[in-house]
């Protein structure tokens, strides 16, 4: 939107440093529900990481990151909702770039 990524450096290491605390805590706590199935989607016969063929690999990884580290995966569709962001940066003059 800005054309200028310099302007949302500190949100990108923010995002960056989430992340990186997240996956620790998976390695902390449910290191081999999630290799399992990282694994097994790696390994998916179709080649396209499809969750079809490691269902039950995704069940013990979900069961895991629920009772030990108290997150519940979405309902389907939960990050395809449009959401508002509170932000102290001002909104873009031109978002879509329809002037240009």
């Amino acid at each position: 939107e800005e054309q200028d990524p310099r302007k949302c450096i500190n949100e990108g290491k923010d995002v960056s440093l989430c992340a990186i605390d997240f996956f620790r805590k998976v390695r902390d706590t449910c290191n081999d529900t999630f290799t399992t199935f990282w694994t097994c989607l790696d390994n998916a016969r179709d080649g396209e990481m499809s969750f079809n063929y490691c269902k039950e690999e995704q069940k013990a990884f979900e069961l895991c990151a629920k009772n030990k580290m108290s997150l519940e995966r979405p309902e389907p569709g939960y990050f395809s909702m449009v959401r508002m962001h509170d932000s102290k940066r001002p909104v873009p003059s031109d978002p879509f770039r329809i002037g240009s």
